[in-house]
């Protein structure tokens, strides 16, 4: 269409602006061509970094399963000698060297000491007589002393 223009500024003859349509609509032609194989080649290449992406995302995943299994099995490896290590170390007849502290047999009785006091206390005994009782006897040694 510029070519056109052009050709009617400058005075040309209405053949040699026929000539030029003609080699316009050849070369229009010839761009279209051009460009519909320039969009095919975009399309492929778009095509083709589209298939690389996904291969690269699967991968990606791949490798991320993967890394997850690997610290599955590391975390299951070391529960799995943690425990061994517990019970091997649990027993302690497997252990004589647990045995230096010494304990006596009622340390973990819940009722201890409840016997104290038990043994200083005497049966009361009915004295007829008040100088002879048992209070009495209390009293003088604790006043008159």
């Amino acid at each position: 269409m510029v070519d056109e223009i052009k050709d009617v500024d400058t005075g040309l003859e209405k053949s040699s602006d026929e000539d030029d349509e003609e080699g316009s609509q050849d070369s229009s032609e010839e761009s279209s061509e051009e460009s519909s194989e320039d969009d095919e080649e975009d399309e492929e290449d778009e095509e083709d970094e589209q298939e690389e992406l996904l291969r690269e995302l699967n991968r990606i995943k791949q490798e991320r399963v993967a890394e997850k299994a690997k610290e599955e099995a590391e975390k299951a490896a070391q529960a799995q000698e943690q425990r061994e290590y517990e019970i091997a170390t649990g027993n302690p007849l497997l252990n004589p060297k647990d045995f230096s502290i010494k304990r006596r047999w009622d340390d973990d009785v819940i009722f201890k000491n409840q016997a104290r006091g038990t043994e200083k206390k005497k049966p009361k005994e009915f004295v007829n007589d008040m100088l002879r009782s048992e209070f009495h006897r209390e009293f003088m040694s604790k006043y008159i002393k």
